[in-house]
């Protein structure tokens, strides 16, 4: 369970880059040595690797002739073999002629390679065998990870050290390329992170790298005077491609000689050019970049501030010491009294101040971030507000620095290594092989959570650099109209000023300020991890209780039985019900209220290791928590009875409303696909609104409406259905049940069932069309045939989307070039499953997108009847692999049963079924799915459009015959709403 001291994402308001070093749930302890042995062409690093308790795994890191260190791990429980790559090269590292190179060359890497020529053929051969690879860039690091079956690890390897090291970086794709790269950067126009990013860049010492465009584009990747692209591409690779810059990870089910042999022969070959990674000389901040406010008006509705202090680099005091981690917890805390909690209470923000230690700022500098979302009201006393942040920064000075706050941080953290699963995916091993580019080996896995010790004079140090004259003041707000500034690339439009005299003594008076204290004792820490359920063996959920309103329904893990933690959904329900549009925005609104009302519980739950929340609908309400078992029961049932004394006022009602009309603003404000594919997500959900009832629904909100339906859920429930998985015993479910039908209680009548509109046997046409407010377009189109039942369906559909996502992303993305965002998948709707196909595309029009597919429907369809039976059976067994591989942690576990319990299938059998359905599979299958689906369209067909700013209405794709969707609320009253 993830719980960091109140680090969120909002916007990234500030140019900080930050390399993320809170792995996947590792653990501090259980200290492997590698022995000191020594062989050609490698070596073992006489180093300790510290792992998780839990972690059965071996670590051992070998140092290769080439100068590269390899991590090893090997894992007989290993579901897929995994390799990640990565070395110290970023933006940061572009020619100042050829801004947004490392990501370009990121992307050339896959284009073939010296001793691999065909272009994605490494994508391809992954693909072939269950696996799938991504790389990314970011200003420190270039990052590579695939996962792929057991038996192809070793040629896998074999490709990706060979794409490392001699890539082809033919000119033909270069240029091909170079779209995507350019497409990914109109996609983040449309993103406030990337704006406020550049807006960064734009604002720091213009001789400092950061001052580069991360992404690139046409406009900064072209030959220019003195600088030719594609010569400096084959530079670039040359200059930094070093084996001795990389740092790798093998994972495997292999023993660890072998793994050692088979780094040596593969990542071994790649040259040691004896690189020296490029440092960083000059300051990110001058003092004309400090003490000043950057104003910018956001895509979205927003309004926040963001307060960042800049400080020298220091990596190893932070991350052994986690003094950033110390202040953030004092500073984000929600306890009564505190500048969070005054500021919630009194109407300010939704959720109070959020905290980013960053050690990592601009590479050579570091940071600490302090973000606040406002309400309209706190926005109009934003001066006052960051005043009382100086003030609680002055009661932590003169408070003393209290050691028993930082022993609560190390418990926290030493609680989450000890007692979390690991899971051990793809993007775990990359984040270890980014950290071994800048922690000490022995800590690549504790890094996060090491807490050596309260460093005092380091805290003190940290806060006194906490002024006016050592910040930057980021203000975001819809109400702004900057016109000064126009960044780069981006076009982000922004305001700079320095701090006045009177602002700066404004901020630090605090005569007129609320009495503010330091935070409270955690009263929900655990201190007893007895397994209540170890040893208990069930091949599916029990059902404690299974009456006509009332159904319990428990399972202790099968495989992580001494996992002291618990999932737990309650589902409270109202029978027979219908859709109310006025009561289901009041519920909302009320959902809303609760969660200002019950701040401090939820961020001591999270702080202690669990979770709590509910979501109440007209309908009833949903209550999920989580987390360490011993104090789970009472934080439950705390939390619940807090739901039912929520208070009702007219200023919590207000700030609810705000929120609710900014989310309907923004999701016209959202990405292209993303608009088009809602349109998808709103007709499958039921009941569902058109966003102009649901606007005038939060508009009109009274106190009366909440009242309402408030009473009724609390009134008015006779369905209960409880799904718990993990650490209780039958008795503990059970006996957690009781209580809370003691504070909220349970007619027993009947129980909510999911709803869904059934297309099973429509052959209705849809062509839906929106306009959106960015350059680029997008195109999504469901196929659904009818005849097939659910699982036949859905199987058919799997296993086509493994063979054809390849085939469309190398026709439409790498060949044709049409944009970045190109995918291929399933869709279901209700008991229906069908094929996807999705294109986000700042060059083509949805027409010339929708020609493309044409072409592509007609070309694989020939492919698929001339695909081999063997090629079949491959992919067939590659999803078999993947449906029979063990779950990684408890949550993986109850996910497979989860399903199952929210649409009503008891019997918890689905997963069986799809697999028994599966091992049937033919050719034959496929190819009568995809012509029924595709060729024929028997059956459902739902085309949905976005229109950029570029475009006309006659750039939208012809459907002939076509119906033209204009209310997806109407459109849903016209199909039969069925039960699960």
């Amino acid at each position: 369970m993830n719980r960091f001291f109140g680090v969120r994402t909002v916007y990234t308001a500030v140019f900080t880059v930050l390399l993320s070093i809170s792995l996947p749930h590792a653990a501090a302890e259980n200290v492997q040595t590698a022995s000191a042995t020594v062989a050609t062409p490698y070596r073992f690093i006489g180093e300790t690797v510290r792992k998780a308790p839990k972690d059965k795994a071996e670590y051992r890191a070998v140092a290769l002739a080439n100068g590269m260190t390899v991590l090893l791990i090997s894992d007989p429980a290993a579901n897929q073999s995994i390799m990640a790559a990565a070395l110290p090269i970023g933006s940061k590292d572009d020619p100042i002629t050829q801004q947004g190179m490392a990501h370009y060359l990121e992307h050339m890497i896959f284009m073939g390679s010296k001793h691999y020529p065909d272009v994605d053929g490494l994508m391809t051969f992954l693909q072939k065998n269950g696996g799938r690879t991504n790389a990314s860039t970011n200003f420190m690091r270039t990052s590579y990870h695939f996962q792929v079956n057991h038996d192809a690890f070793d040629e896998a390897v074999a490709r990706m050290a060979d794409a490392l090291a001699f890539p082809i970086l033919s000119p033909e794709y270069s240029k091909k390329e170079l779209n995507a790269v350019n497409a990914e950067l109109v996609r983040a126009k449309a993103s406030d992170a990337a704006l406020l990013a550049s807006i960064g860049a734009n604002t720091v010492n213009p001789a400092h790298p950061s001052a580069k465009s991360l992404h690139g584009s046409r406009e900064s990747l072209r030959d220019k005077s003195g600088s030719k692209l594609h010569d400096e591409l084959l530079k670039f690779h040359r200059q930094y491609y070093s084996a001795n810059l990389f740092k790798a990870v093998l994972y495997s089910r292999q023993p660890i000689e072998q793994l050692a042999k088979l780094a040596a022969d593969t990542l071994g070959k790649m040259p040691n050019k004896q690189v020296i990674e490029p440092k960083i000389n000059v300051p990110l901040y001058r003092e004309q970049d400090k003490a000043i406010v950057l104003q910018y008006k956001p895509l979205r509705p927003e309004k926040s501030i963001t307060l960042t202090f800049g400080y020298p680099k220091n990596e190893e005091q932070l991350f052994r010491a986690k003094t950033g981690a110390y202040l953030a917890y004092l500073l984000t805390n929600t306890t009564a009294g505190t500048l969070s909690d005054y500021l919630i209470k009194n109407g300010l923000s939704d959720s109070g101040l959020l905290a980013l230690p960053a050690d990592n700022n601009g590479g050579n500098e570091s940071a600490f971030v302090l973000t606040l979302v406002l309400t309209e009201k706190g926005w109009q006393q934003r001066d006052r507000i960051i005043s009382m942040i100086f003030q609680q920064i002055e009661l932590i000075k003169q408070s003393g620095i209290d050691d028993a706050y930082y022993q609560e941080i190390r418990e926290s953290l030493k609680q989450s290594f000890q007692t979390t699963d690991v899971p051990k995916s793809a993007g775990y091993a990359a984040a270890l092989a980014e950290t071994m580019l800048r922690y000490p080996l022995a800590n690549i896995i504790d890094a996060g959570f090491v807490a050596d010790g309260l460093d005092k004079a380091a805290v003190m140090e940290k806060l006194n650099g906490m002024t006016p004259d050592n910040m930057r003041l980021m203000e975001v707000s819809d109400g702004l109209n900057p016109s000064q500034h126009t960044t780069p690339y981006f076009g982000a439009v922004y305001d700079i000023r320095p701090f006045t005299t009177q602002q700066k003594a404004q901020w630090l008076d605090f005569s007129g300020n609320p009495k503010l204290v330091l935070p409270q004792r955690n009263p929900y820490f655990a201190d007893d991890f007895s397994a209540n359920a170890q040893g208990v063996k069930r091949s599916h959920p029990k059902a404690l209780r299974n009456q006509k309103g009332l159904k319990i329904f428990h399972m202790p893990s099968q495989h992580f039985g001494d996992n002291p933690e618990v999932t737990i959904t309650m589902m409270f329900s109202i029978m027979p019900n219908q859709p109310d549009l006025k009561l289901g925005v009041a519920a909302l609104a009320f959902g809303y209220m609760n969660d200002l009302t019950q701040s401090q519980l939820s961020y001591q739950s999270k702080i202690a290791g669990m979770s709590v929340g509910i979501t109440p609908t007209e309908t009833g309400f949903v209550l999920n928590s989580g987390g360490y078992a011993q104090h789970l029961g009472k934080l439950t049932t705390d939390y619940l009875r807090n739901f039912t004394q929520t208070p009702l006022n007219a200023d919590q009602l207000e700030q609810a409303r705000k929120r609710l009309l900014d989310g309907l603003k923004a999701r016209k404000k959202a990405g292209s696909l993303a608009q088009t594919v809602s349109a998808f997500h709103d007709f499958e959900r039921y009941p569902t609104f058109d966003w102009d009832d649901l606007y005038t629904g939060a508009k009109e909100v009274n106190l009366q409406d909440v009242a309402m339906v408030r009473n009724r859920i609390l009134s008015n429930i006779n369905g209960l259905r409880v799904f718990s998985f993990g650490n209780f015993s039958d008795k503990q479910a059970k006996s957690l049940v009781r209580y809370v039908q003691k504070i909220v209680p349970n007619a027993n009548l009947d129980v909510y069932r999911i709803r869904y509109p059934d297309v099973g046997q429509s052959e209705r046409k849809l062509n839906h069309i929106v306009n959106v407010p960015h350059e680029d377009n997008a195109l999504s189109i469901i196929y659904m045939p009818k005849d097939y039942e659910w699982l036949e369906g859905r199987v058919r559909a799997s296993l086509l989307t493994r063979i054809l996502s390849r085939w469309y992303f190398d026709d439409l993305r790498t060949d044709k070039q049409l944009g970045y965002s190109i995918s291929q998948g399933v869709y279901t709707i209700g008991k229906t499953a069908g094929l996807q196909f999705s294109v986000q595309s700042a060059d083509a029009t949805p027409a010339e997108i929708m020609r493309h597919n044409q072409r592509f429907f007609e070309e694989s369809w020939q492919k698929l009847q001339d695909l081999s039976e063997e090629d079949v059976v491959r992919q067939r067994n590659n999803m078999l692999i993947h449906l029979r591989r063990k779950p990684e942690s408890l949550l993986q576990e109850a996910w497979r049963y989860a399903n199952d319990f929210l649409y009503g299938n008891y019997e918890f059998d689905t997963r069986q079924k799809i697999i028994d359905l599966t091992e049937k599979l033919t050719k034959q299958d496929l190819l009568d799915f995809y012509r029924k689906a595709v060729m024929e369209r028997e059956g459902f067909v739902f085309a949905s459009q976005a229109l950029g700013t570029k475009a006309k209405e006659s750039d939208a794709a012809r459907f002939e015959g076509y119906e033209r969707v204009t209310s997806i609320a109407k459109l849903q009253k016209e199909f039969e709403i069925k039960e699960y």
